[in-house]
């Protein structure tokens, strides 16, 4: 459910910095960054996770 969240923000990042580029939007060039770095590096931070635990499952299984 947290990956369907991330993209659905990622997604929504992009629409406000599109938004920025039309120069549409209310909102500084700081906080447009941070409406697409966050949800990016959330989806970052849970392929990290994810490519950890698969790896450490594969080492513990013999003979893989």
């Amino acid at each position: 459910m947290i990956v369907v969240i991330a993209v659905v923000a990622t997604g929504a990042g992009l629409h406000v910095a599109a938004y920025f580029i039309e120069h549409n939007a209310r909102i500084s060039l700081l906080a447009t960054v941070f409406s697409v770095a966050v949800p990016v590096g959330v989806l970052g931070m849970l392929y990290a996770g994810y490519r950890y635990l698969a790896a450490s499952d594969r080492r513990a299984v013999p003979g893989t």
